[in-house]
Parts: structure tokens; sequence; C-alpha cells
């Protein structure tokens, strides 16, 4: 399994972009990726960049996923209170 943690974070430059892009291609249907992100779906387009990359970077990541949202207060943030 591969975890991505944090995507999102920043945009990609066309390097990234493509390594990201062969990397998702290569396990398409054949191994487990984890990604987490604090952005929307919605918004990951952006951050890849290049409408036709993120197209199909987004399509493969989404098609046949299971989508987990959580929603609340940052642990951290409840951490820190105490």
């Amino acid at each position: 399994m591969l975890i991505q943690d944090d995507f999102g974070l920043q945009p990609l430059d066309n390097g990234s972009r493509m390594h990201l892009m062969d990397i998702i291609k290569d396990r398409y249907g054949k191994k487990s990726t984890l990604i987490t992100s604090q952005l929307p779906v919605k918004n990951r387009y952006d951050v890849i960049g290049k409408k036709t990359i993120a197209g199909v970077v987004m399509d493969r990541i989404t098609h046949q996923a299971a989508r987990i949202e959580l929603h609340g207060e940052s642990i951290r943030k409840i951490c820190g209170k105490k």
C-alpha cells in the first residue's frame, strides 16, 4: 500500500505532476493507494494543474474509491486546550 499524506499542501510543478500521473497509472487496478488531504476533492484539480493531466489522475484516484470525509475540530487544537 502506498500512503500519500497531506496531498495538496502546495501546487505541483510539472515534474511532480508527471511523476504523480505515472505512479497512479502504474498502481491503478493493481495496488492500494491511500491519499489524505485537507482539501475538498474539487480543489485537488487546481493543485495538480494542467486540466487534462488533473482529469486523468483524479479519474483514476476517484474511480472505485472508498471516500471517507471527517469533519470536526482539529485534534491538535483539542489537545492543546488541556
